[in-house]
């Protein structure tokens, strides 16, 4: 019983000694969380995409221009002045 119960100490020991590792490793080097053998799934649709925006058509653009952009920053400024943790980077700045 005795042997068993060491049996089962070390196995549970050794267990979380892997488990520490592991997230160590993968804490140290996320690359390693992701495989790069895996070939995408529509290299088509990624060689189109990147052609259309080649084209001429600047990010800008795309987002909408200033209004589109000014919104965003709009709304998401609301949050950031509020928030403890980064409003008080913010201090003096208009609204």
């Amino acid at each position: 019983m005795k042997v068993q119960s060491l049996f089962t100490k070390a196995l549970w020991l050794t267990l979380v000694g892997i488990a520490v590792m592991v997230v160590t490793i993968f804490r140290l080097s996320p690359s390693l969380a992701y495989s790069t053998t895996t070939p995408s799934a529509q290299p088509s649709v990624a060689k189109e995409t990147t052609a259309y925006y080649a084209a001429g058509t600047s990010l800008y653009k795309r987002l909408g221009g200033y209004n589109a952009i000014a919104a965003v920053i709009d709304d998401a400024l609301k949050y950031i002045l509020i928030d403890p943790q980064i409003g008080k980077y913010f201090i003096g700045l208009s609204k």
